[in-house]
């Protein structure tokens, strides 16, 4: 299939998703839904509706004629593209009907999150199938897990949980998992990861938006103060750091700002433990994505400990 053709037939299709969208009515922007997390952070969208219309037509053509000559670098800029506009989208569709997930198929973020899991996002798929026709066929998970570690979709929340240790969290649907697996930290202690992106908010990079990361690590063979220090010193966080209360909860975080290299880079971590072993959580945002999405990490705190 040639990449015109694809781009037409799929902007149309598109299009005629947004032109019914705008003439629903506008709701105000209130907690609802998406259990656990603070939906403050669902407005001002980085693209506008027209944007991630034109621009998910063009990057499902380009991903259909250049996908398989992606090298790691390219592939990770890709990525980040396509969550920039599931953002965007999740952003748009909530201010209109105060709905997370749609109600009905999108096939705005069916477009997208095709590609989700072929780029690298853990639970892509389980996204997909969300948000897909219903006579579409369900994807199954392409993305290898740990045997212990499970990955399901409950309403607009994704779950991930440990069935060895008995740890879970649970994210929002359209924030982007790169990373989930197990390893060595500095070569002898053994932890479970994973790695994510929130969503995305404006900052002071030269592109002028980012997602926030957040770092899950649990370790069953150390106590809080070995893995956080080992974590602090992994992630560049010194002794210096300022100590936090994380609102909420009853801990506190230690909190750092990196402005080497000209980048204001803000790093924030929370460390605990339990009989099943310890716990670390760590923040990274630019100048205003940190401060944007900085709820998010509380909230993700959050749900380890309630799990």
């Amino acid at each position: 299939m040639k990449k015109s053709l694809i781009s037409i037939s799929l902007t149309s299709r598109l299009i005629g998703t947004v032109l019914f969208s705008t003439a629903m009515p506008a709701h105000a922007v209130e907690r609802s839904p998406q259990s656990g997390y603070d939906t403050i952070t669902l407005q001002n969208p980085v693209l506008s509706e027209e944007e991630v219309v034109t621009e998910t037509a063009q990057i499902t053509a380009w991903l259909y004629e250049n996908y398989s000559d992606l090298n790691r670098n390219q592939l990770k800029n890709v990525r980040e593209h396509l969550y920039y506009l599931i953002d965007s989208r999740v952003k748009t569709l909530y201010s209109q009907s105060s709905a997370i997930l749609p109600t009905e198929p999108d096939p705005i973020l069916e477009s997208l999150f095709a590609w989700a899991e072929p780029l690298g996002v853990y639970g892509g798929n389980l996204a997909y199938n969300a948000v897909n026709a219903a006579d579409a066929t369900d994807r199954p998970n392409r993305l290898a897990t740990p045997e212990t570690i499970a990955l399901n979709m409950e309403n607009d929340l994704l779950t991930v949980s440990s069935s060895e240790y008995g740890w879970q969290f649970e994210i929002p649907y359209y924030f982007m998992m790169t990373e989930l697996g197990e390893f060595n930290l500095q070569g002898n202690l053994p932890v479970q990861s994973a790695m994510l992106s929130t969503g995305a908010s404006q900052d002071e990079t030269e592109l002028g938006h980012s997602q926030g990361t957040l770092v899950f690590m649990f370790s069953p063979e150390s106590d809080a103060e070995t893995l956080g220090s080992t974590v602090r010193e992994a992630f560049g966080i010194s002794d210096r750091a300022q100590e936090k209360t994380l609102e909420e909860l009853a801990q506190t975080s230690y909190y750092e700002q990196d402005t080497e290299q000209g980048l204001s880079l803000h790093k924030e971590i929370t460390t605990w433990e339990n009989e099943s072993g310890a716990y670390s959580v760590i923040f990274l945002g630019a100048e205003g994505t940190y401060q944007w999405n900085r709820p998010h990490f509380i909230d993700f705190v959050s749900s380890l400990q309630n799990s």
